[in-house]
């Protein structure tokens, strides 16, 4: 998966860091069709573009404001 894992993390604890990875990664996909897409399957079209791309937007200011990357 993340080629950081083998050059980070212990070798002891590289099947919690793959776990943990997992789990983010299918907690992202569920939300992100449960929530994303229930929520802008509600509004018009018109509206439902905008909607996501300033959540978009909003989720690039919160990883570049707190130094994620």
């Amino acid at each position: 998966m993340n080629p950081f894992i083998n050059d980070y993390v212990r070798v002891q604890d590289r099947g919690l860091a793959m776990g943990i990875q997992n789990f983010g990664i299918t907690a992202g996909n569920l939300l992100s069709v449960a929530l994303l897409y229930t929520l802008t399957n509600m509004v018009a079209v018109e509206l439902a573009f905008p909607i996501m791309t300033g959540l978009q937007l909003l989720w690039i200011v919160i990883i570049l404001g707190f130094r994620m990357i």
